[in-house]
């Protein structure tokens, strides 16, 4: 989703976009966002593939993307100048942090949610003084005991969110992707999600429809309708 979303930004859209994955080196998040417009997954290491196609697509992001290396520093007061600095030095209004988990990966449990709920405030507070837009992606907390677990397809709700308390607050919109990776899972269910928005702070808005992931392509399609 997310380097499908970035992908359809810089080509489609022509707009800049700063990319804080905080989980990948940046020649590997370069590699997934190149494979996304080629429709070919560079990142697989049985992936039989053209170096010359790849270093045009790398080349065709240059000045459009920018890259946070993950190793400089995952303290959100650093990221938040780092972004500050791409908006006033290269013009992006545009960023995606994944995952806003790893800001508090070394807080205790009791500690997490304060944390995240002052790093959620100051990111509200970005926002109202930059005319820039966050995306961020978040794990979620498992199941309550005996309820239909997510690795079955039970929907995602915004109060699972780590640090859901802090987002339901501050943030704007949350949304969630479901799907059954399970044995179990009926046939034309296979490769199926369901993209659902869970909260609209400002219009209360809603939606939820069905995406497949085609495996080929690496592509998130609608399904056809018969």
């Amino acid at each position: 989703h997310q380097h499908q979303l970035v992908e359809h930004l810089v080509y489609n859209e022509r707009v800049k976009v700063g990319m804080f994955d905080l989980e990948n080196a940046p020649a590997k998040t370069a590699k997934k966002l190149a494979g996304k417009h080629d429709k070919i997954d560079y990142s697989r290491p049985d992936v039989v593939y053209n170096d010359d196609d790849l270093r045009a697509s790398l080349l065709s992001m240059n000045h459009l993307v920018r890259f946070y290396d993950r190793s400089a520093s995952r303290d959100w007061e650093d990221i938040r100048i780092a972004m500050e600095e791409m908006h006033l030095l290269d013009g992006i209004n545009i960023f995606i942090l994944d995952p806003i988990t790893a800001l508090i990966s070394r807080f205790s449990s009791s500690e997490a949610n304060d944390k995240l709920n002052e790093i959620c405030t100051d990111m509200a507070d970005f926002l109202m003084n930059y005319p820039v837009t966050l995306f961020c992606y978040s794990h979620v907390n498992p199941k309550a005991k005996g309820a239909k677990s997510h690795e079955a397809g039970g929907k995602v709700y915004s109060h699972e969110f780590t640090g859901s308390r802090a987002m339901e607050k501050w943030f704007h919109y949350g949304h969630g992707i479901s799907r059954d990776r399970t044995e179990d899972c009926p046939e034309e269910r296979h490769n199926m999600s369901e993209f659902r928005m869970l909260f609209d702070r400002d219009f209360g808005q809603s939606y939820s429809c069905d995406v497949y992931f085609e495996e080929k392509t690496i592509t998130y399609l609608e399904p056809k309708k018969f």
